[in-house]
């Protein structure tokens, strides 16, 4: 039932009239009054005649399709209290669906049709229509009587006042007819001021108290409502009001004593005063009341009524001041476990790097001094050869040759001349691999221009990534990549390794949560688009579970065990990309695996020299 205890009023719209026939009696199961159109020309001007409370209508039609018919309906007046419920066979990955929102829908449901998620769907919209008709409804209703009370601060004759509130309740309530008395205190009863609306027929001039509803409601100083004044006991025989059905008496206080009762009453076929409209009459009681009171008591009200709005814009000012600080402050509580968490990273990379670093420069100048130490002994090496042939031609010298030469074949001195160089490039290798850690380490863990904007190149920023974690990675995956040359852009260097971190972490981490006997694959790829680049990083580990893809993001969500993730890593990761970098960060997971794709733009908008807050 709506707010006017009426059933719903629903306006089925398909081709199809076995889909109509369905659809109507399910719904007029529930208790809804169902019309039927064949297409969207006729459902455009069934709505025109008599606009129902919502719409259940079919996409694909001939003539007129619903997505267009919907744009028609939207153009007309006072249309968009009216829910729009579309039934569609397209999937939710056509763009059928997205011109249905465009055109001004507001919900779909796929076919075939699930009745009983079509029942709960429709509550939920009715429901949200009727929240909205009520909202426009009190609205209207305050800004009416805000100019009712405007108007009338400035009427000093008291009848012409009570004669102006009476046409503008009948009006404001949709009430057929309208009285008010005031106290007579000499008589000690309610005598009638004014009268408006049916024709003026006798009624009681006055009434005492506790008789008939206007002495009712002076008696108990609070408002009084019948739903059947033909019926009632106590009604005023003979008069214009035994043919009403509805009565309303409201009391007219001031200092908590009673000087006046309002009376309206509406026909049968006007229905019963709604909730919402015994606020309106209410008010409008209190409201004449107050203009009827002298002028003193009506600048106290206007004031009253510009203190309160103050209030209330002070109310909201300290809402949203009180909304943007819970903000800056989560903000800011996230910001400080993550500059923790990077201070203990950089610690430790730097606190390596430092330790490798030291043996490293003496180790290398040590190597080479070495080499030239070498390098002079393998050519006194050939010199002694040489000399030692010439030895073995003479005369009495081969029995010093041969011990000689037996020492050569005990000290595997040809071995070793053959094994020094392989020996010193492969150590040189080694300490050029050294070197390299300790660069990226040095790279990743700097915290110089940790908030500023610079070059920045991201394929180097993968590769030294994938140093960092390349512990992590390599028993458990094997890397594939595939970087295409790319600009360098303007970003933050160290945050957005910080990402690249995460990703290729929680990949690795992926990978080795399925206890699989060989190695996972990790595939990182990069590239240039319009105005961007690009970069993926795939892992053919299990997929995300679907009821969690749409918290990843969220901060301290996390599916690890507790002790092994804060929840803060794919968050942060988001601030950085999307709201720092003014990028896009998004991922796709399926059953192959899951893959995250980062979108940087080249160029940052704005002053980007400027340091990040």
């Amino acid at each position: 039932m709506n707010e006017s205890n009426q059933p719903w009023n629903i306006l089925v719209v398909d081709d199809d009239r076995f889909s109509r026939a369905v659809l109507r009696n399910a719904l007029e199961k529930d208790g809804y009054v169902c019309r039927e159109a064949k297409d969207g020309v006729e459902a455009v001007e069934m709505y025109q005649e008599q606009p129902p409370d919502l719409i259940l209508m079919d996409v694909e039609m001939p003539r007129m399709g619903g997505v267009e018919a919907c744009r028609r309906i939207r153009e007309l007046e006072d249309s968009f209290h009216v829910m729009i419920l579309f039934i569609t066979a397209h999937d939710e990955s056509s763009d059928t669906i997205e011109k249905a929102f465009a055109a001004g829908g507001d919900d779909y449901l796929l076919k075939p049709v699930n009745l009983v998620v079509m029942r709960q769907r429709l509550g939920r919209m009715l429901e949200h229509s009727a929240l909205m008709r009520r909202i426009l409804f009190q609205n209207d209703m305050l800004l009416q009587m805000r100019q009712i009370s405007f108007d009338f601060l400035q009427e000093r004759n008291v009848q012409q006042t009570l004669w102006r509130v009476l046409q503008q309740s009948l009006r404001l309530t949709a009430s057929a007819l309208g009285a008010v008395y005031l106290l007579d205190e000499k008589e000690n009863c309610m005598r009638l001021a004014v009268q408006e609306g049916m024709p003026m027929e006798p009624v009681a001039a006055c009434i005492a108290k506790g008789r008939h509803m206007v002495g009712r409601a002076w008696e108990q100083a609070e408002p009084f409502f019948i739903d059947d004044y033909s019926l009632w006991e106590d009604r005023l025989e003979g008069s214009c009001w035994s043919k009403l059905c509805r009565m309303a008496a409201l009391p007219l206080t001031r200092g908590g004593i009673v000087f006046g009762v309002m009376v309206l009453g509406r026909n049968r076929e006007q229905g019963e005063f709604t909730e919402a409209r015994k606020n309106v009459l209410t008010q409008l009681a209190d409201l004449l009341a107050l203009v009827v009171d002298n002028t003193r008591i009506m600048e106290a009200l206007e004031e009253e009524v510009k203190r309160r709005e103050c209030v209330q814009r002070e109310v909201e000012q300290t809402n949203g001041e009180l909304s943007t600080a819970l903000t800056t402050l989560q903000q800011a509580q996230s910001k400080m476990v993550q500059q923790e968490k990077l201070a203990g990273v950089g610690q430790l990379a730097a606190g390596v790097a430092h330790e490798i670093n030291n043996p490293l420069g003496f180790v290398s100048s040590n190597f080479s001094m070495l080499q030239r130490y070498v390098e002079r002994l393998c050519d006194l090496i050939h010199e002694y050869k040489n000399t030692l042939e010439r030895l073995e031609a003479e005369v009495g010298s081969q029995e010093l040759v041969g011990e000689l030469r037996d020492k050569e074949k005990n000290a595997k001195l040809e071995l070793m001349l053959e094994d020094l160089p392989e020996l010193f490039e492969e150590t040189k290798d080694g300490l050029d691999r050294i070197g390299k850690i300790v660069k990226a380490l040095r790279t990743f863990s700097r915290v110089d221009s940790i908030e500023q904007f610079g070059e920045y190149d991201l394929n180097s920023g993968l590769d030294t990534t994938l140093i960092v974690a390349r512990n992590e990675i390599k028993y458990v995956a094997k890397i594939e990549k595939k970087m295409e040359p790319l600009p360098v852009i303007q970003a933050v260097g160290s945050q957005i390794n910080q990402v690249l971190l995460n990703i290729m972490v929680n990949a690795a981490q992926a990978i080795q949560s399925e206890g699989r006997e060989g190695q996972g694959t990790i595939r990182i790829q990069s590239a240039q688009e319009d105005g961007w680049v690009r970069c993926s990083i795939y892992n053919d580990g299990p997929p995300v579970p679907e009821e969690i893809r749409h918290r990843l993001f969220e901060p301290f969500f996390t599916t690890k065990p507790v002790g092994k993730g804060t929840g803060l890593g794919l968050s942060i990761s988001y601030e950085i990309i999307v709201q720092k970098h003014h990028g896009e960060i998004f991922f796709t997971s399926d059953e192959s695996g899951t893959e995250f794709v980062l979108r940087l733009p080249i160029v940052q908008p704005g002053d980007s020299g400027m340091a990040i807050l």
